[in-house]
């Protein structure tokens, strides 16, 4: 972990992470009925502007879960790189080319293309039935 006697401050790095989970919980907060709220208490833009503008204040009292998101972050970044650098040992340039050049494959069309088609189909079929049912004479 990274748990030193100084305060942690919020990386420029991780502020819209901090941002989107800011919003996230002024969102999951109870609605009043009352645009303006209660007396004395502040709408959720006034909160995220205070919450943005004391972020490092935040952080000090977060410092372990902060640290621990930290070394989260960095796990994965490791094995991100690890990842790309045996990719790409394994891989040829001219096979990562031909990878990208095929693009999502038939397959990937085909899921997507037969449901399509079969509901176009089975529109016309349906409208080409109901023409042939008002053309055909009442029996005498």
């Amino acid at each position: 972990m990274h748990m030193t006697s100084h305060p942690q401050q919020l990386r420029n790095e991780d502020r819209p992470d901090f941002e989107r989970a800011l919003d996230e919980a002024l969102r999951s907060t109870p609605r009043y009925t009352d645009p303006a709220g209660p007396v004395g208490r502040p709408n959720s833009e006034q909160l995220r502007t205070l919450a943005l503008e004391r972020a490092d204040e935040i952080m000090e009292a977060a410092a372990t879960e902060y640290g621990h998101y930290r070394d989260l972050r960095e796990g994965l970044r490791h094995l991100a790189d690890a990842g790309r650098e045996s990719s790409s040992e394994a891989e040829s340039p001219s096979t990562r080319a031909d990878a990208d050049a095929t693009g999502p494959g038939a397959a990937a069309v085909a899921v997507v293309l037969a449901p399509l088609l079969a509901g176009a189909s089975a529109a016309v079929l349906l409208l080409i039935g109901y023409v042939l049912k008002m053309l055909t004479p009442e029996p005498a």
